[in-house]
């Protein structure tokens, strides 16, 4: 007993030395229990860099870790705890050799991945790292066609494809000195497939194998191509799936929709253009084109098979946002698909921007009704053209104009194929403005109207969306241009203006989840004849044809319209005093961009991955744009004549200068799109860009006369309005820039209006 007890106290102190020892440099794994957790998984290569991405590598292994989100969120907020991640040193030797044969697929017959391990006793977690030697990739030697002394493909061919087939050929051959994956192999046979079917070979059949060198990093890869008969269109026929009995599409406007008639020779490409327009119908549900399976002999005619599965005719949606300029948002849309039978539709939509809890504080509150019904022709002489009617009405009341209009639109669709359109329109709108509630925030003197404003405008417009992409809905690799052109109707229009703009999008991959975009957009608006835009109501009147700048999708850093001419946006309204008399006092809430005639703008994008996962992504860009003034800023009216609105117009006049923001952003993808937030940082800002708008206008609030009885609220007389009322001049230089301050404790001593921030939905750029 004496013997026993300082062995047990010399074990117990090894244990506590064991653990600690443990804690800092990995304890054994015969530590490792059921509980044990993983708490972070990396990927790190012994010689170089990975060629691989280590998002995918992650993909391919059972082991996993907790995401950020697990970790920071969910914890931090008391949202819940992270689900297990068991480590399991079974599933880890798999791991090993799920990671090997994924690299032998991917054009590395010899790499070799190993593990370690490191075990925190204290948390009863590891951190897991797969350290992998890749070796030397396997190379594409040679591409053959055919077993050696057989009859060229060429000569099996008709005569008039033969010497395509040797340029063809060819182009393969410059995939020569690539490494060679599983991926790549049926690529190369997918191409050679997929040319002779678009040549009339509805039946080609290319099957291919490979053969190592002596060193087994070299291989030569033989494509065995059977053409078969060349082939043309005998037979349609039209399958009905689950259609319910309905019928409501009658054949004849499915076979319409075929880029092909009986007798043409077979394109593979025409099965693919006709299941593509059968679905643009909005009709069905499923559709697909195919050729019918036949066996061997074949002979030269091919029959096509349509299975199709009709919709539901009536449809209606509804869907309800917020955004701060708007206030609470809803939308609803009741749509026919069939309205007078052929696959016409018809579709009335209706908006309502309620102005509930919008943060503008427009006089009588900010609201936005607008109402449409648009009918759709899908067919017009041709199936590439469509022509849609829509007549509209709008009402609106916003920090420009209170305003009520009513338009009709005819529209002329082209499409050749996605992202490949021509759209001509004409349209005819006759607008009603209450000139005695409107005027731009005060700034705009509107006193000489004495009766309201009304115009009718008529235009005609050509819109172009010319797009040479890998993908349409994600694009990498490509470029879209959207150049459009307005010029309203001489004699049928109350104004007489031209409209020009242009937009190109470039993409260019980098690597398999980098890249980079550039944006470049411009545009110039022009009057004819007697329209002037110095004078107020005209610039009203077509304040929808200006071009503005700033936002999510242009210089993003600054908010909507707000990089270039803008004025402060305020408002006089009744107050009741204590004593039950009434006053006016003024409301400040922000800028309101004026647009202009011209514009420029750029963006350059780089886009990275994310430490996240496969679905996110991040970026940083470059944001450059300029917009020239509608007209000279003229201030006399609404002011009077003073030093400080001289003063003020030339501050107004350098609004429009070429500016620049830098910033970055995080991407989520969802099934609908990406879903973005990004921080701008303007790099030259203007002066209003920088100053608050209440305080340059009324004067900051510990120099302002409080309104008796007022309950608080103050007069606005120490700042511009004051002094220009006063006929006096103004120190412009003396109104302070706020600064960034962390929780209201600490002042950063950076201006806290260059930062935008910015949210996306629906796309990456």
């Amino acid at each position: 007993m004496p013997l026993f007890r300082p062995a047990a106290v010399l074990a117990l102190v090894l244990a506590f030395a064991t653990a600690a020892v443990a804690q800092e440099e990995g304890a054994p794994l015969v530590l490792v229990n059921g509980d044990t957790e993983v708490r972070s998984l990396g990927f790190e290569a012994v010689d170089g860099s990975l060629t691989l991405d280590p998002a995918a590598l992650e993909l391919q292994i059972a082991t996993s870790a907790p995401s950020f989100c697990e970790t920071a969120f969910l914890r931090c907020f008391g949202l819940g705890q992270p689900k297990p991640h068991p480590f399991n040193p079974i599933e880890l030797q798999k791991d090993v050799v799920r990671l090997e044969r994924y690299y032998e697929r991917n054009g590395f017959p010899r790499a070799l991945v190993d593990y370690s391990v490191e075990l925190d006793t204290s948390r009863n977690d590891t951190r897991v790292t797969f350290q992998i030697a890749e070796g030397p990739p396997l190379v594409l030697e040679q591409v053959e066609f055919g077993k050696p002394g057989a009859t060229p493909i060429a000569d099996r061919l008709a005569p008039d494809l033969r010497e395509d087939w040797n340029g063809f050929a060819r182009s393969l051959v410059l995939e020569e000195g690539q490494r060679l994956t599983e991926f790549s192999l049926i690529e190369l046979q997918n191409r050679a497939r997929q040319w002779l079917r678009r040549r009339g070979y509805a039946r080609a059949d290319v099957g291919y194998e490979s053969f190592l060198d002596s060193t087994g990093l070299a291989a030569t890869v033989r494509l065995k191509v059977l053409p078969g008969p060349r082939t043309v269109y005998d037979e349609v026929r039209i399958e009905r799936v689950d259609s319910l009995g309905q019928a409501a599409i009658s054949d004849a406007v499915i076979l319409r929709e075929m880029p092909f008639r009986i007798g043409d020779t077979f394109d593979a490409q025409d099965l693919a253009v006709g299941q593509r327009e059968l679905f643009a119908l909005g009709v069905f549900q499923l559709a697909t084109v195919d050729v019918l399976p036949e066996s061997p002999p074949y002979d030269s005619t091919a029959t096509v098979v349509i299975r199709v599965r009709e919709a539901p005719l009536k449809v209606v949606r509804g869907f309800g946002g917020y955004f701060t300029e708007g206030g609470i948002t809803l939308r609803s849309e009741a749509t026919h698909r069939n309205a007078f039978g052929g696959a016409r539709q018809a579709t009335l939509a209706a908006e309502a921007r309620t102005g509930i809890l919008d943060q503008s504080s427009v006089a009588d509150g900010l609201y936005d009704y607008r109402a449409s019904l648009a009918l759709r022709q899908p067919y017009m002489f041709s199936r590439a053209l469509s022509f849609t009617v829509t007549p509209a009405a709008r009402r609106r009341n916003d920090e420009i104009e209170r305003a009520e209009s009513v338009s009709l639109t005819n529209t002329l669709l082209y499409t050749r194929k996605p992202l490949q359109t021509a759209g001509l329109a004409a349209s005819v709108q006759a607008r009603r403005v209450d000139a005695f509630r409107s005027g731009a925030s005060g700034f705009l003197d509107l006193g000489s109207v004495t009766e309201e404003l009304a115009v009718t405008t008529s235009a005609v417009g050509l819109d172009v969306t010319a797009g040479f992409v890998d993908d349409p809905i994600q694009p990498r690799r490509g470029v879209l241009l959207r150049p459009s052109a307005r010029v309203s109707v001489p004699g049928l229009s109350d104004f007489d203006y031209n409209r020009g703009a242009l937009s190109v999008t470039g993409f260019y991959p980098l690597g398999e989840r980098t890249g980079i975009t550039a944006k470049a957009s411009g545009g110039v608006f022009s009057t004819r004849g007697d329209t002037d835009l110095a004078d107020p109501a005209t610039y009203i009147l077509l304040r929808d044809q200006y071009f503005y700048a700033g936002g999510a999708n242009d210089v993003r850093g600054w908010a909507v319209t707000q990089l270039g001419p803008k004025l402060i946006n305020f408002r006089m309204e009744e107050i009741q005093l204590e004593d039950g008399t009434r006053d006016s006092v003024t409301t400040v809430t922000g800028y309101v961009g004026l647009g202009g005639r011209a514009k420029a703008a750029g963006s350059l994008q780089l886009n990275l991955p994310f430490l996240l996962g496969p679905q996110w992504g991040s970026s940083l860009f470059l944001d450059a744009g300029i917009v020239s003034p509608a007209t000279d800023p003229e201030l006399d009216g609404a002011f009077g004549v003073s030093p400080a609105t001289e003063a003020f117009e030339d501050i107004l006049a350098d609004e429009g200068g070429l500016r620049y923001s830098a910033g970055a952003g995080i991407q989520y993808l969802t099934p609908v799109g990406f879903i973005g937030v990004a921080v701008g940082l303007k790099l030259n800002p203007s002066y209003l860009d920088l100053r608050d708008p209440e305080t340059l206008l009324c004067g900051p609030e510990a120099l302002r006369t409080p309104i008796a009885g007022g309950g608080g609220a103050l007069e606005c007389d120490a700042g511009f309005r004051q002094a220009a009322a006063n006929g006096e001049s103004f120190d412009f230089e003396s109104v302070e820039t706020p600064s960034l301050s962390f929780l209201g404790l600490f002042d950063l001593g950076v201006p806290a209006r260059v930062f935008q921030l910015q949210f996306t939905f629906g796309q990456s750029f």
